[in-house]
């Protein structure tokens, strides 16, 4: 898949997340995902990657989550547990390969959070732990 759209830009969020339905329904098991964002822990540099441990889903907690509504039992359970969704073998194998690539001193672990946009964070967004 190549391309993206966003909510902001007047797509319903249930259509923005059909295209991992589709890799569901296709079978994928793993799916990588790259994307350029800003960093808001201080000892982040610019150009720096971040594997991903977890996440804040912001506008989820707003009510803006694609599983609002009627659930489908043939994409999973109505309530699915969020607790691995990012795998620690997965994350060794990257900083392996940013090992084996010599780039480790640009390799960092942390939390991703989004924001529904198109502003950037607020201040006490910004500021949040």
């Amino acid at each position: 898949m190549r391309g993206r759209f966003h909510t902001y830009e007047g797509y319903d969020i249930r259509k923005t997340s059909l295209p991992i339905l589709v890799f569901k329904f296709l079978g994928v098991k793993l799916l990588v995902v790259t994307n350029a964002a800003g960093g808001l822990n201080p000892s982040f540099e610019v150009g720096d990657f971040m594997v991903i441990r977890d996440h804040l889903n912001i506008p989820g907690l707003a009510g803006k989550h694609p599983l609002v509504g009627k659930n489908d039992e043939k994409l999973g359970p109505r309530f699915p547990s969020t607790s691995d969704n990012y795998d620690t073998d997965m994350q060794a194998i990257a900083f392996k390969v940013g090992s084996d690539l010599g780039i480790t001193s640009k390799m960092r672990i942390g939390t991703y959070c989004f924001v529904s946009g198109p502003t950037y964070e607020s201040a006490a967004e910004a500021a949040m732990p």
